[in-house]
């Protein structure tokens, strides 16, 4: 699948995200989160 190719960045983040939302820093997870998904969405288009 694509997401793993790009697995040690994305799993961290997903990881620290979920850590973050632990923590009660939902908002601050949620701008890390889309700081992933634009990331995740500008590789492909970049190939």
């Amino acid at each position: 699948m694509f997401l793993e190719n790009i697995s040690p960045t994305h799993k961290f983040g997903g990881y620290f995200l979920s850590m973050q939302i632990g923590k009660g820093n939902a908002r601050f997870a949620l701008s890390i989160f889309w700081i992933e998904a634009i990331f995740l969405f500008m590789i492909p288009l970049k190939t």
